[in-house]
């Protein structure tokens, strides 16, 4: 079942005046959620809307299509067509395509930590500087992507995706009682775990080798100060099995 799709109610279409009591129910399921930006990619595109989109220039994406909205109409934008499910991949080739196309910079609106992951990582293949906007309360502020990842380094950067998928993600549940902070700590003091998960985060298979180095990070987190704790921890078959299972949903998540 993909993420997002849920037990509520399913809607085959939505028309105007449509009255949706329920929002949670109708959002938890994922193809409601495709007619919903539909319905307002139609209303949009039509005459009525062109006084309230003005001299701004829209591009929608739906399942695999994405669409340019302006004054002087609608169209399909090829170089945005896209097979991938999730938002948090599509977002970098919008901000490249705005690269390719007269922007000087881009802002990205995303508290999401995986979108954040992403834009560190490949925030040099942009090209042009990238933001992310950042509200509270009572302040707004714009971080510098390609600063951050300069104050990070490239080593820790390249690691990033690989570790981050590896300890808990949005499609990987995280090391129970292990909060990341901890666990970052350990990756940015030892170049040899970097390139641990700089592997994982670029090979679509799992090496032996690569799978010892991560149980061995794994008994790093629970049991850090003591060597024998961490041999008996490598050698234990039900530890090695999650391992295995955590690394699986790792890199299923780089092929979403």
């Amino acid at each position: 079942m993909n993420r997002g799709s849920g037990s509520g109610l399913r809607f085959h279409n939505i028309a105007a005046g449509h009255r949706i009591r329920q929002w949670r129910s109708f959002l938890s399921e994922a193809k409601n959620k495709t007619i919903l930006i539909e319905f307002i990619i139609e209303e949009w595109k039509s005459d009525e809307s062109k006084f309230m989109i003005g001299n701004r220039t829209l591009f929608v994406a739906c399942v695999e299509q994405c669409w340019k909205i302006d004054w002087d109409g609608a169209s399909l934008v090829n170089e945005l067509q896209s097979s991938q499910e999730e938002a948090d991949t599509k977002v970098l080739l919008h901000a490249k395509h705005a690269s390719q196309h007269g922007f000087t910079s881009v802002i990205i609106v995303s508290e999401d930590t995986d979108v954040f992951v992403l834009r560190i990582a490949f925030v040099s293949e942009i090209g042009i500087p990238l933001y992310q906007k950042m509200r509270t309360k009572t302040t707004i502020r714009y971080m510098d992507i390609k600063k951050t990842r300069t104050t990070l380094g490239d080593r820790l950067t390249q690691a990033l995706i690989g570790y981050h998928a590896f300890t808990g993600c949005d499609s990987v549940s995280a090391f129970s009682g292990q909060e990341k902070v901890a666990s970052l700590k350990l990756l940015r003091k030892n170049e040899e775990l970097m390139e641990v998960f700089i592997e994982l985060g670029q090979s679509w298979t799992a090496s032996e080798s690569l799978i010892s180095k991560l149980e061995e990070f794994t008994c790093q987190m629970y049991a850090a100060s003591s060597d024998r704790q961490s041999e008996h921890c490598t050698m234990n078959s039900s530890f090695r099995s999650g391992v295995m299972w955590i690394l699986a949903c790792s890199l299923h998540v780089r092929t979403v």
